[in-house]
């Protein structure tokens, strides 16, 4: 099977893995476990074949997010992808601010409400008094993937994001841009998607509010 054929296979199976997991939720059965399972026996083989190819790119690139130069040696992208295990449901954590402790907090809070990750940044406030906007970040995050416990923290988020320093960087944008686009996409249609979609600078980033 040539390289060409087994991308698309990966592709699918990885297309077919985030749907299953999109469609089960936060709390699968045994059934949808097995059939998650199955799918990243499948998917493992071909991680393998590929890891195997000579590399001669320049890493990904991801669109207006700001991956776009990020460079990523390709045996390190390879042990990323199989550390991760299981499919996470937290976008979170691609994101190019990136330390591995990061990484791990930012999968952490796409796993649990806003009110369990606000008292968990409460309890660990050493870790951020370098980082401005990481808290908030995660507690986003926590917001827009995270199970929802009737919480609607929606507007002390809007007002933290609102609040961020407008030249601290995620990738390309400006991180209060891409926290708003996450906020708004949440939303659904709603007047709250306006709300943040106006807040937004980045006229392409703010497209994508739009409708």
């Amino acid at each position: 099977m040539s390289m060409d054929a087994r991308v698309h296979d990966a592709l699918t199976l990885c297309i077919q893995a985030v749907n299953l997991d999109n469609a089960i939720g936060h709390h699968p059965g045994s059934e949808q476990r097995a059939q998650v399972d199955a799918l990243a026996a499948q998917v493992q083989p071909l991680i393998e074949a590929l890891a195997s190819e000579p590399y001669t790119g320049k890493g990904l690139g991801c669109g207006y997010l700001g991956h776009r130069g990020y460079r990523t040696p390709w045996a390190d992208m390879m042990n990323r992808l199989r550390g991760r295990g299981s499919t996470q449901r937290c976008s979170c954590a691609t994101r190019p601010r990136a330390s591995t402790t990061a990484t791990a907090m930012r999968i952490h809070a796409g796993t649990v409400d806003v009110a369990t990750m606000r008292a968990w940044v409460a309890a660990h406030q050493d870790m951020f008094a370098t980082a401005p906007g990481h808290e908030e970040e995660l507690l986003v995050c926590a917001y827009t993937h995270g199970p929802r416990a009737g919480d609607d923290a929606f507007d002390e988020l809007l007002a933290r994001v609102d609040a961020i320093d407008k030249s601290l960087r995620q990738g390309d944008a400006r991180l209060r841009d891409a926290l708003l686009l996450d906020l708004g996409m949440a939303a659904g249609q709603s007047p709250r998607r306006q709300l943040c979609r106006k807040k937004i600078g980045n006229a392409s980033i703010k497209r994508e509010l739009d409708g």
